[in-house]
């Protein structure tokens, strides 16, 4: 039999490895050319180029020596979701600022809240004689998936004991601090837990999964926002006359953030 030219096999090689389909796109303005730029001065003021960031940086805290703070539990968006803020749970954040001394804390009655608008919630604040508010909001996710168990259905008595069923809840309560009069964003505190199940199906508990996470998402957020509350000082003299000065919010937007006791990230001494 006639062996295949040098030829031929390369060519047979060459296809066999020919690379799967592929695509790439791109574009490209071509050569540049280069431009020398004197170091740009900095500008005597920040600048902000949008009129929203503006009015936001114009804020200034103004709370008074002992502040009144009111505290929104926010109900479920879908009044059919399987919970509710506890009793307990709302004594619980209430209380997160007793060892401050600092603040006096109390529970906004959920019927005095028109909307869940954030402006909504400052009026029904100021009703009641506060000079903040603290908005607490829960929410969960949970997921269910089958693992290897579920083979064994096919024996049907497995069905009620075989754990062929895994459930996750994961449950984040958050609190945001406003100031009443002007929004004035002062603290915010997040808490988060989960509880996982791996059962028979009949077994699996869809609402205990969610009391129990809501149950340690609470207490984590109880003493996150203690920690930020005792770090939150009352506005300073000069600082609350600016903010009552008229036209001080315009000019803030153009003028740098005084030093505030808001900080977005964990406290130095914080343990995780």
């Amino acid at each position: 039999m006639p062996r295949p030219a040098p030829s031929l096999t390369l060519a047979a090689l060459a296809l066999s490895l020919a690379p799967g389909c592929a695509a790439s796109l791109g574009m490209d303005r071509g050569a540049v050319p280069i431009v020398e730029h004197a170091p740009p001065s900095a500008p005597a003021t920040p600048v902000v180029d949008s009129a929203t960031i503006g009015e936001e940086l114009a804020r200034r805290p103004q709370l008074p020596a002992r502040p009144r703070v009111a505290v929104y539990f926010e109900p479920p968006a879908d009044p059919a979701t399987p919970w509710r803020w506890s009793y307990e749970e709302r004594r619980a954040i209430v209380d997160a600022g007793a060892d401050t001394h600092e603040a006096d804390l109390f529970a906004l009655p959920a019927s005095a809240v028109s909307s869940r608008d954030r402006h909504a919630v400052r009026v029904a604040a100021a009703q009641h004689g506060a000079d903040a508010v603290i908005v607490v909001r829960g929410s969960f996710v949970q997921e269910r998936r089958d693992n290897g168990w579920a083979a064994t259905y096919a024996l049907l008595l497995p069905i009620f004991f075989a754990p062929a069923q895994e459930q996750e809840t994961v449950f984040v309560a958050e609190a945001t601090m406003l100031d009443v009069r002007n929004g004035y964003l002062y603290l915010t505190a997040e808490g988060e837990a989960s509880q996982s199940q791996q059962r028979a199906h009949v077994w699996v508990d869809a609402r205990d999964g969610v009391e129990t996470s809501r149950r340690g998402a609470v207490t984590e957020l109880a003493r996150e926002l203690g920690r930020r509350l005792a770090r939150v000082r009352p506005a300073t003299g000069a600082q609350a006359a600016t903010a009552q000065t008229p036209g001080a919010q315009a000019a803030g937007a153009q003028a740098p953030a005084a030093p505030t006791a808001h900080d977005e990230g964990r406290a130095p001494d914080d343990a995780g």
